[in-house]
């Protein structure tokens, strides 16, 4: 898939996604070169894999978020969504003014949770699976202990794989948050469909570009030797 149908799509499927949530899911998409590897929704790496997809996972350290000095409200996703935004599987981090949040997300469809039980510093497992009937995301907290898991309809084989940084949008409406600085985290043990994401069909990286900026807000790495392994770094807000 080319980076504007890739682009177009994500953005029609958010549309949808926010209003099946009751939120206010507008964003503003960058008019970029060919070239350019920023997005202004996430900083991610997205491969659509040949004969479809079947499952994506990744592990993650949850970083600590630097609230100091702030009066609103930041936040940003850490995990794996599908193509279609209809399967998430993340944990979400806002500053809330001065005060860190931490919380789960997983979701497929019309089947959501907003669960506790993860802090910074936790190593976090983020997955989900597909069958012809099924999907299920999941998060595994390894720290923890906990364990959450969201059951629906499956999203569609003809799907591609997200794996990085995400948008939130508040519950209350309005458009997305600004990130909440958080220094940086390497996503390891990237798989989809059950081999290492840098083997994967029509890889594509993006780095997150918000508005009003000249320079990426969060720098999406390169995929690491080992082929499963890549770091995301706050640059700035």
């Amino acid at each position: 898939m080319s980076n504007g149908r890739w682009r177009a799509a994500r953005l029609s499927t958010l549309r949808w996604a926010g209003a099946a949530l009751g939120v206010a899911a507008t964003t503003m998409l960058w008019a970029l070169p060919a070239a350019a590897a920023t997005d202004s929704w996430g900083a991610y790496w997205v491969t659509t894999p040949t004969g479809g997809l079947v499952s994506t996972s990744a592990s993650f350290v949850v970083p600590s978020l630097n609230c100091a000095g702030n009066s609103g409200q930041l936040g940003q996703n850490f995990g794996v969504v599908d193509n279609s935004l209809l399967i998430w599987s993340v944990v979400r981090m806002e500053c809330n003014g001065t005060t860190p949040s931490y919380n789960f997300i997983v979701t497929v469809g019309a089947t959501t949770f907003t669960e506790n039980g993860v802090s910074a510093g936790d190593t976090v497992v983020t997955s989900f699976f597909q069958t012809a009937t099924l999907a299920q995301a999941t998060v595994h907290d390894l720290t923890s202990g906990a364990t959450w898991v969201a059951d629906g309809t499956p999203a569609g084989f003809n799907d591609s794989a997200v794996i990085g940084e995400f948008p939130v949008f508040p519950s209350g409406g309005g458009g997305q948050l600004q990130i909440a600085p958080f220094g940086h985290t390497t996503f390891t043990k990237c798989q989809v469909n059950g081999d290492y994401l840098g083997y994967g069909n029509s890889l594509e990286q993006f780095s997150l570009k918000e508005a009003g900026t000249s320079s990426p807000a969060i720098s999406t790495g390169a995929i690491a030797s080992g082929k499963d392994s890549f770091k995301l770094t706050f640059k700035h807000r």
